[in-house]
């Protein structure tokens, strides 16, 4: 089932079990955590899990998917077209990391599967869903990519392969998914400061200063 095409209440459904599914994938790990350990932390039966999604690899792929679409639709909201590349930069390196936090089960389970060997897929449903998420990488890469070029064009950033500016900022703002964890008292303003804290930890990794070459 694509949680995509379907009506808003079989959606709020799928998206429960997707985020039981991210806590156990999160806490046990992929490979240990079962559709047993989903039906369990949701109070609910294999069947109505199985009722949504076909194998437990499909799952792990929605849980992809939904993680870049989080940081995706965080972009979107923080990045003001009009601004400046640091501006830009900053804005949504700020929102990246607070979502790496808000949302630390499912974007750990993301960098789960991207560092782990490929999952043996065994259909054209997760296939075709394997598609989709490397599409929307390499978009939400795209992002990045775009403001560096237009800071390094207008010399506020200095010259060096885009690709590699990119990737390492996006795996500085990886970095709270693995030790963040949440204070029982003003979290939101915690994690604020943290994302500030990385945010300007990534403008400054390059940023180019008066008299640099």
């Amino acid at each position: 089932m694509d949680i995509n095409v379907i009506d808003a209440s079989e959606r709020e459904q799928s998206l429960q079990i997707l985020d039981a599914a991210a806590h156990c994938f999160a806490d046990s790990g992929i490979d240990v955590a079962s559709i047993e350990d989903i039906a369990r932390r949701m109070s609910a039966t294999k069947g109505k899990i199985y009722y949504y999604f076909l194998t437990k690899r499909q799952i792990v792929l929605e849980v992809w998917r939904h993680s870049i679409e989080l940081t995706t639709i965080a972009a979107d909201q923080a990045v003001v077209p009009e601004a400046d590349p640091v501006e830009k930069l900053y804005a949504i390196s700020f929102a990246h990391a607070m979502s790496m936090m808000t949302h630390q089960h499912f974007h750990r389970t993301a960098i789960e599967c991207m560092r782990r060997p490929p999952l043996k897929i065994s259909s054209e449903n997760e296939r075709a869903l394997a598609g989709k998420i490397k599409q929307q990488q390499n978009d939400y890469e795209s992002i990045f990519r775009d403001i560096l070029v237009s800071g390094i064009e207008s010399g506020v950033f200095r010259n060096a392969p885009v690709g590699v500016y990119a990737h390492s900022v996006i795996s500085l703002l990886h970095a709270p998914a693995h030790w963040y964890r949440p204070r029982q008292k003003d979290a939101e303003a915690n994690r604020a400061e943290i994302a500030h804290t990385i945010a300007n930890m990534a403008v400054g990794s390059v940023r180019r200063f008066d008299g640099e070459p």
